[in-house]
């Protein structure tokens, strides 16, 4: 869902998000989807909780206080039960962390299990949130203000050019070859007819 709505975000709406949000943490069609995680794959639910509240940081998805709050609880419950379950967009992403901190405080997630998240998340991405956030920040920085190279570049302009056909040219050598290969065709011919013609004035 995520890669649509980054991509083509016309086709994903809120609705969307909070459908999943319903089926997967609330679990509206009571199919005990809480122990199913918690048994089977505890990362499986850290990746979709996190994929959400990144989803919500980023403003692809405006959710309400109460959808905020019970994500942000259950992401960092599960990290300090189960532990960490890393990918890209979790201990890749700093600033994700970072803001799971600040909004998890803001919104009334206990502190302790605050602490025990980012004492979590910071040994599994081996330095501290706050430093790593700023450093891809920085990087983003870079990126979006890099150089621009507007000049005009100059090359080799190509054409097209078509082979022009040979024109054949005889040589003097040429010429008096074709020349002696007259006379031996035609002598033995002139020959033949003068015989004839003796003999015919005989006869």
């Amino acid at each position: 869902l995520w890669g649509w709505d980054a991509t083509v975000s016309d086709v994903v709406d809120a609705a969307m998000w909070q459908e999943t949000f319903a089926v997967y943490v609330e679990d509206k069609h009571d199919l005990g989807m809480d122990a199913f995680f918690d048994d089977n794959s505890p990362f499986a639910f850290q990746d979709m909780t996190a994929r959400m509240i990144e989803t919500i940081r980023k403003e692809h998805w405006d959710a309400d206080d109460v959808t905020r709050t019970r994500l942000l609880t259950e992401y960092v419950d599960s990290v300090v039960t189960h532990g960490v379950g890393c990918a890209d967009h979790t201990c890749g992403n700093a600033r994700l962390l970072e803001y799971v901190l600040e909004e998890g405080a803001r919104n009334g997630v206990p502190v302790p299990a605050l602490d025990q998240f980012q004492a979590a998340m910071e040994e599994a991405i081996g330095t501290d949130i706050e430093s790593a956030a700023r450093a891809m920040e920085a990087f983003v920085r870079r990126n979006e203000s890099g150089p621009r190279y507007t000049e005009n570049i100059e090359g080799l302009r190509m054409e097209e050019r078509r082979p022009e056909t040979p024109v054949a040219q005889t040589s003097d050598l040429t010429r008096e070859a074709g020349a002696w290969d007259a006379v031996w065709v035609g002598a033995p011919i002139l020959g033949l007819l003068a015989v004839w013609r003796l003999r015919r004035r005989r006869g």
